[in-house]
């Protein structure tokens, strides 16, 4: 029986707080970094969109607000015997 192995990546993603806590609601900061281009790659590079886990690093005002993406790829391993023809890992 032959069963598929997997590689896995992975992109991490972040973003801040922008301006203070003066007001009642905390504006959002641009994701650094933009991985809209990255993750269009990865997908003709053979990559496959398993998961995105978010996280959120502040409390209090900033509760749930999503401060961390983390995007997990994976694609079949190349067997031993398989020529590699795999582009770059994401």
């Amino acid at each position: 029986m032959n069963t598929t192995q997997w590689e896995y990546a992975w992109v991490r993603r972040a973003r801040g707080i922008k301006g203070s806590w003066t007001g009642v609601y905390p504006e959002a900061g641009p994701w650094e970094p933009d991985i809209q281009a990255d993750v269009r790659q990865a997908g003709l590079d053979g990559w496959e969109l398993v998961t995105v886990v978010t996280h959120s690093n502040w409390a209090g005002q900033g509760a749930g607000f999503t401060s961390e993406e983390v995007y997990i790829f994976k694609r079949p391993k190349v067997q031993p015997d398989e020529p590699d023809t795999s582009p770059a890992t994401p």
